[in-house]
């Protein structure tokens, strides 16, 4: 049943949101490891120092799980 006020188009819309939302914790993880690889290669020497490596993976982890807030 669609709430009072929703049209049964901004239901479905609804939903494909919060289908994209759960795909997107799912894929959290993946992003986060993914986007620290691609970010600590390309910045010249990045990658050569561990701690700023583990620095730039909780910034973008907290920047993707904020991303996924509601």
């Amino acid at each position: 049943m669609t709430p009072r006020g929703f049209s049964d188009g901004d239901e479905q819309m609804r939903e494909l949101v919060a289908q994209v939302g759960r795909k997107l914790q799912e894929m959290g993880p993946q992003i986060v490891d993914d986007m620290t690889e691609l970010l600590s290669t390309r910045v010249l020497g990045l990658d050569q120092d561990p701690q700023l490596v583990e620095m730039l993976h909780a910034s973008i982890d907290g920047n993707v799980w904020t991303l996924g807030e509601p």
